[in-house]
């Protein structure tokens, strides 16, 4: 048997509680023995970490899911969810608060002193007594008198723009007043504007993050039998949080949305294209602060990027009608929009809308 020669005992980097003896009867045999020692708990080490980075990642994608279904849930809400109707004295002061004094840049010493010549150069040259500090007391001199200049011309400046802005607040607000007046007999140009802007300033989002725009056109009030007709953009389909949940891919190392089905993913989009005319619907009947309207028809278009044509096309696939007294029958909160669209609106709806790419549907009449 040979002879023990080398003896060491070796502590795990890793892990400072465990320790090993290793003993050899040559060196050569001694180092390969220590190497692989120390590259057996690398390998240990590197095991651990990567199971402790999968949990990590696993438990990420877990959070983001649970932040989904919150999300998920809350378009449940869509068609009532943070509705800000206007009303008429919200309307003259959001208008008029439009109106800003334009900003301008106070003048500064230092820039009249670039102005007429002043620089580093000319400031250093004027510390010795003689011609160059005669010449930088001069610059300065003419520098205050410049900036003075322009400080007088500054303020003389904001008091004109105050007197405009005075005026031009005036104007609106006559221009808004006449507007209410002509909203509380039901004129045309007066309710369009303000039902115009009831659809413009409302605020919400069909995916996790980004505002969905309202877009509206051709917007119509007429004063014969109280009806406002009007076209309105609904989401495209990329634009519609569809994901069902989130997984760790370990072969692509990155988190993934897991889809829903395609069956299921177009019905959830036509439900949430459903609730958008829905709350736009809403918007409308609870903003009529002089119950001027008794029917709202919307007219639910999309707004899409055509390879064929390459640019921008519109496409009419959604239309719907209801009346006031419909409406106030209705529980925002706890209806079924695809229900409500189906069986009591009647609602026209192309084929294939959400299931289809957007050339491919047939416009509606």
């Amino acid at each position: 048997m040979a002879k023990i020669k080398y003896r060491e005992i070796l502590t795990n980097p890793y892990d400072p509680d465990e320790q090993v003896e290793i003993q050899a009867s040559t060196e050569e045999l001694f180092k390969k023995r220590r190497e692989e020692q120390y590259k057996k708990w690398d390998l240990q080490q590197d095991k651990l970490e990567n199971e402790q980075y999968v949990q990590e990642q696993q438990q990420r994608a877990y959070e983001l899911t649970v932040q989904l279904k919150q999300r998920t849930e809350s378009l449940y809400r869509l068609c009532y969810s943070n509705l800000n109707p206007l009303s008429p004295d919200s309307y003259i002061d959001e208008k008029v608060a439009m109106i800003k004094l334009p900003r301008r840049r106070v003048p500064t010493l230092d820039e009249a002193e670039v102005d007429v010549g002043i620089n580093k150069l000319v400031k250093i040259a004027g510390i010795v007594p003689g011609k160059s500090k005669d010449r930088l007391k001069k610059l300065q001199d003419e520098a205050h008198e410049l900036y003075k200049a322009r400080l007088e011309k500054y303020h003389q400046k904001i008091e004109d723009d105050k007197e405009i802005y005075r005026k031009e607040r005036e104007k609106e607000l006559v221009q808004l007043t006449n507007h209410i007046e002509g909203l509380k007999e039901g004129r045309k140009t007066a309710s369009n504007y303000y039902f115009s802007y009831a659809l413009d300033r409302d605020d919400y989002s069909v995916n996790t993050k980004d505002r969905f725009h309202p877009e509206h056109s051709s917007i119509q009030y007429f004063q014969s039998d109280g009806e406002i007709k009007f076209s309105y953009r609904i989401p495209n389909g990329d634009e519609i949080l569809t994901a069902a949940k989130y997984e760790y891919d370990a072969k692509k190392d990155t988190i993934i949305a897991v889809s829903r089905d395609r069956k299921t993913a177009s019905r959830w989009k036509l439900r949430i294209a459903e609730s958008v005319m829905l709350r736009a619907t809403a918007i409308i009947f609870l903003s009529d602060h002089y119950s001027k309207v008794n029917t709202v028809s919307i007219t639910g278009y999309l707004r899409y990027h055509d390879s064929a044509f390459g640019n921008e096309q519109k496409k009419k696939v959604i239309r719907m009608t209801m009346t006031r007294e419909i409406f106030d029958m209705l529980s925002l909160e706890s209806l079924d929009p695809y229900d409500l669209f189906s069986r009591v609106l009647n609602a026209t709806i192309s084929s294939g809308l959400y299931s289809k790419e957007p050339f491919a549907i047939s416009e509606i009449n």
